[in-house]
């Protein structure tokens, strides 16, 4: 078999294979190319073992990748020679202290051209799975597999159950001030590597401040603080096969899927286009999520991840986001989890809608530990000559936000050299 899992695990998951219900998403077309998802979901989900006959522990998301990886290069030309095949295991794993990983089924996702028919037949995914060694030729459980058990059943994950919170008035001076702090105190990055052909801008790309409609229950978008000072959102659309997430989909309507190309990778640099004085670069980004009473905010980003930052800096830098956040989707406690930066077995998690394991750093944001934290910024904030910013500061400390504008006017602040021309 591809992957390289202990013998006993890979009896397990040929038993596996050999009942399992199967579920289609809905097929995606442009003027191009037609797009097939195909989930083959366990009734008895596997837990795997990466353990060689000779007791070598090896890391289970390395071998579940690079299993995927093989299989599908391997597989690539079984459905045509103009064929994009992605294909693998979709696990979970635990919320426990101890680390476990569970399969629960198989998805392949295909892409061919537009005039061509499906291959995704019944009699092609069974010969596809015996030719992988999932099941066995003479395996009686293949009668199983028959047309009625094998129908295609349309699945929709939307949810229309929408979270609402009170929109908070909009700050003043305040945040122009700490947003111009970060800016200059914390060095951005540009993203570890970039794919090629991944130069487009993600399909729902939107700034957190022109956001007017609250998100769905368990809605999951992906976040980027830029280092021109936006803040950006938008939707991933990598770990379909791994996780079954699919929120990209569900968030373009349907009439407009013909204008998207679906094998394009939408991750945080298509938040992050390059364009005029900006140059890609990013001081931290990750996920968020909508619960009932609380926004989940993971700071899980490979390409940006941040092992350089202070601890207090990144108080600053989520405190900061925490409040752009509130003011776009109500008032509402921020609870930031901070991912490692291997972190697919948190994702697993995550998009699965589990609790984090108790390794995971969390930290809470309520409205006033973002106002109390962003009152750290330094008093000798050295890009200023003056006292403005000193008595700006002290205000934010006393909660005098009605004095704010006051030291802002009165000190001619915004005639500043550093300020004129910012927000």
């Amino acid at each position: 078999m591809t992957y390289a899992f202990h013998p006993d695990t890979i009896l397990d998951l040929q038993t596996a294979f050999s009942d399992f219900d199967v579920y289609r998403e809905n097929p995606r077309k442009n003027s191009f190319r037609s797009w097939d998802y195909l989930f083959l979901k366990f009734k008895n989900p596997v837990i795997l073992n990466s353990k060689t006959p000779d007791n070598l522990q090896i890391d289970l998301v390395d071998v579940i990748f690079a299993g995927d990886d093989a299989l599908s290069k391997k597989f690539k030309l079984h459905f045509g020679e103009d064929t994009q095949l992605e294909m693998g295991l979709r696990w979970i794993g635990s919320s426990g202290s101890e680390r476990i990983i569970k399969a629960t089924g198989f998805a392949m996702r295909l892409s061919y051209p537009y005039h061509s028919p499906s291959t995704l037949k019944r009699e092609t995914i069974i010969d596809l799975l015996v030719k992988a060694d999932f099941l066995k030729p003479t395996d009686l459980s293949l009668a199983h597999l028959n047309e009625k058990n094998f129908s295609l059943t349309t699945v929709n994950n939307t949810s229309n159950n929408c979270c609402f919170f009170n929109k908070r008035p909009l700050s003043m001076t305040s945040m122009s001030h700490t947003k111009q702090y970060l800016l200059s105190h914390i060095t951005s990055v540009k993203p570890k590597y970039r794919r090629d052909g991944e130069t487009g801008m993600n399909p729902v790309y939107q700034a957190i401040d022109t956001m007017a409609y609250p998100l769905k229950l368990d809605q999951k978008m992906i976040w980027l603080l830029r280092s021109d000072g936006t803040i950006a959102v938008g939707s991933k659309n990598a770990y379909w096969i791994s996780f079954g997430e699919d929120s990209l989909a569900n968030l373009v309507p349907e009439n407009l899927h013909r204008h998207i190309n679906w094998d394009d990778r939408a991750g945080h640099p298509s938040l992050a286009i390059p364009e005029m004085d900006y140059d890609g670069s990013a001081l931290y980004g990750g996920y968020i999520c909508q619960k009932e009473n609380h926004l989940q905010v993971f700071t899980s980003s490979g390409r940006y991840y941040r092992d350089d930052l202070t601890i207090e800096n990144k108080k600053l830098l989520e405190a900061y986001v925490a409040f752009q956040l509130q003011q776009s989707y109500g008032e509402q406690d921020i609870i930031i989890y901070e991912g490692p930066y291997k972190d697919f077995y948190e994702l697993s998690l995550f998009f699965a809608n589990q609790p984090f394991p108790p390794t995971i750093t969390e930290r809470l944001y309520t409205t006033a530990t973002i106002k109390e934290t962003l009152a750290s910024i330094p008093k000798n904030y050295a890009l200023y000559n003056d006292n403005a910013f000193y008595n700006y500061l002290e205000a934010l400390r006393e909660g005098e936000d009605k004095n704010i504008e006051r030291y802002w006017s009165s000190n001619n602040l915004k005639n500043h050299s550093l300020m004129a021309g910012k927000s």
